[in-house]
């Protein structure tokens, strides 16, 4: 089934109250959403802006990887967020709430159950389905705006690279499963939640769902990092989330360690 996303069809999912709030923008193909949204928002853009597209070229992960983005298969979006008021400290959880956007919008749209794998990947079973890239700027020595990327695998394509053949997962693994307007959907959903959710960014409230959703809760962790001196990992008990979205780990010496994104590369066993 043809699945073309277009923007009246992710306006027309859109409570009609709330579609002049954000400003949608759909490409057929471009290098990468998160490059256009940072190049708009210079022009002027603000908060509300979003910008997707059938195919990127050049996607971005986390840590310097590519994201494959094939065209028809995924809903590949990248939306903008400004302070509003929010500290620095606050901004950092705009990635948890995408986790939990996209859990629910998955769940709402095509009925499937999702968890996530901290710190931000959405897994569908025992594969990664979602990857979120979050990228702050500053340029008054604040924190002007954050863009948030998120790359949705929604339909299984032909070919699929061997380097993420055993780890990507799909919403759907058959094109012809798929729903009418599927992505237009998908996206129109996870604009809802992001935004609104944005809108209790200091209080925390969301982290309970987060905490729900979690996989690693309960599970031992290996942690660290590989070094020129060598590799540096530890290993213990995940036994919570902190309200500002650190992994409290226990070692197996009794000591807490509280894990935060950016510091290590974590991979439950």
């Amino acid at each position: 089934m043809k699945d073309k996303i277009s923007v009246d069809k992710i306006k027309k999912n859109i409570a009609g109250s709330k579609q002049k709030s954000y400003d949608v923008r759909v490409l057929d193909v471009t290098e990468s959403t998160n490059e256009d949204v940072k190049s708009l928002a210079k022009q002027g853009a603000g908060h509300g802006l979003v910008v997707i597209s059938d195919c990127q070229t050049a996607g971005k992960g986390r840590r310097g990887r590519s994201f494959f983005s094939p065209a028809g298969c995924g809903l590949y979006i990248s939306m903008l967020f400004e302070p509003n008021g929010n500290e620095a400290k606050d901004m950092v959880l705009v990635t948890t709430q995408a986790a939990i956007a996209v859990s629910l919008a998955i769940e709402e749209v095509y009925g499937i159950q999702t968890s996530i794998k901290w710190v931000n990947d959405v897994w569908i079973g025992d594969k990664k389905v979602c990857g979120i890239l979050s990228e702050a700027v500053s340029e008054s020595g604040n924190v002007d705006y954050v863009v948030v990327g998120i790359g949705i695998n929604v339909i299984k394509p032909e070919s699929v690279p061997d380097e993420i053949k055993d780890i990507a997962g799909y919403i759907l693994d058959d094109p012809d499963k798929n729903i009418k307007d599927g992505r237009s959907r998908l996206a129109a959903a996870v604009i809802e939640h992001m935004y609104e959710m944005y809108e209790s960014l200091p209080d925390r409230s969301y982290m309970d769902e987060y905490k729900k959703r979690s996989i690693v809760i309960g599970k031992r962790e290996v942690y660290g990092a590989s070094t020129d001196a060598g590799e540096n990992k530890k290993e213990g008990l995940a036994t919570d989330i902190t309200d500002d979205g650190g992994l409290v780990v226990e070692l197996d010496d009794g000591d807490i360690e509280v894990l935060h994104t950016g510091e290590i590369t974590l991979r439950t066993v």
